[in-house]
């Protein structure tokens, strides 16, 4: 059971592994009494946390980041430029119909807080992603936008991180090369769509 993902919406390739509270709490950078307060609360059933305290933002995004990771879909992404914490991440935004949406994001995440591997610009990387509705438009044939995330920022299991890695297919990181070779600024956040042949998207898997 999902409580804030709608688990109506299937992904092609659901990323199916466990983050670590502690990794977590890493990510969003909470330290001190808070930082212990959290890991207590997040050691509870997450049906009673996300009862009593799901209006609480911190609360809600760890359950958020916990369903993604699960239930989100696998992505090809590559390091950018590690000094800044770049990466580029491809998918298909497509939700109904039979035109191709592909696109590369270019966003920022904690390079350094990863741990278990060491990070080169170039380096290949597993993320598991959600997909956002544009707003009031049920009709919509794409999705409006996506968030990736590293598996390694939120887990040390290099196991289950290299068995992420090893479920990308491919034709799914030669779709990344060849949109990354479209994106004229790499170092400029932002959702970039791009140009691919309908056949190579569809062969992704």
């Amino acid at each position: 059971m999902a409580f804030t993902v709608d688990e109506n919406t299937k992904a092609s390739s659901p990323g199916q592994i466990q983050i670590s509270k502690r990794k977590y709490l890493d990510y969003v950078g909470l330290k001190g009494p808070k930082r212990l307060i959290y890991k207590l609360l997040f050691s509870l059933p997450t049906n009673f946390i996300y009862k009593y305290f799901g209006t609480n933002n911190l609360v809600y995004d760890y359950i958020q980041k916990q369903e993604q990771f699960k239930i989100g879909c696998l992505c090809p992404t590559i390091v950018i430029n590690k000094d800044k914490g770049l990466i580029a991440t491809y998918t298909n935004l497509t939700l109904r119909g039979t035109k191709v949406t592909p696109v590369i994001k270019i966003s920022k995440e904690p390079l350094a807080r990863i741990k278990n591997i060491t990070i080169n610009n170039g380096q290949k990387l597993p993320t598991v992603s959600l997909y956002y509705a544009k707003a009031n438009d049920e009709f919509a044939t794409a999705w409006a936008d996506f968030d990736p995330k590293i598996a390694h920022c939120f887990t040390d299991d290099l196991n289950a991180c290299n068995h992420l890695l090893s479920r990308i297919t491919e034709s799914s990181w030669r779709c990344l090369e060849l949109g990354i070779e479209q994106v004229d600024d790499k170092l400029t956040e932002g959702l970039y769509h791009i140009k691919l042949e309908k056949s190579l998207v569809n062969n992704t898997g």
